[in-house]
């Protein structure tokens, strides 16, 4: 029912949801009902029923990965397509975004520019989880069918003030290459 997922997070009421992936390359079943690649899911922790809880801008790229902030009852998508990070209420409306690739907090409008697509690697945002009072996130730069020699994957972080991100990301972690090979994952 729900199609291809990835990303999994718990709200503070005991409800799951679920973002829509293209990740599993043998595993590409496509979409649940209602849905797009832009889709959140929402499990009830009562009913089990299933709805679109968000929606967000992508035309086949799909969703990288759900955090849900407890403090500030709110969660954190990332987007394949555009490379933001998405800041959604309890209600899934969306508050803000933010684009690791110019470092910029904005609206939830579509960009100028955004071209459909992946975004390219090294704008691509995939993990994310929150933190003391921080959104943590990874950077893809990289993987086995595409090592980059300059660049190996990242983890970066954002603070939040008020729960919305503030100031500009840092470099938490740089990722070594994989024992025995030229990339890093």
């Amino acid at each position: 029912n729900l199609g291809t997922i990835f990303g999994v997070a718990l709200d503070r009421r005991g409800h799951t949801y679920v973002t829509a992936t293209t990740a599993y390359i043998t595993d590409h079943e496509g979409l649940g009902t209602g849905g797009t690649w832009g889709s959140v899911y929402k499990i009830d922790a009562t009913t089990g029923a299933i709805t679109v809880f968000a929606t967000l801008p992508n035309t086949g790229q799909a969703l990288g990965n759900i955090s849900y902030d407890g403090v500030n009852d709110q969660f954190f998508v990332t987007n394949h397509e555009d490379g933001r990070i998405y800041r959604l209420d309890s209600t899934g409306a969306c508050l803000s975004t933010f684009d690791h690739a110019t470092g910029t907090i904005g609206t939830c409008a579509p960009e100028a520019g955004d071209p459909a697509g992946y975004v390219p690697l090294g704008e691509r945002v995939w993990g994310v989880q929150v933190y003391d009072g921080r959104v943590y996130y990874g950077v893809w730069w990289e993987d086995i069918g595409r090592p980059s020699v300059p660049n190996n994957n990242e983890i970066w972080s954002i603070a939040l003030a008020g729960g919305n991100f503030s100031g500009a990301a840092v470099t938490e972690v740089v990722l070594p290459s994989k024992t025995g090979a030229t990339w890093s994952m």
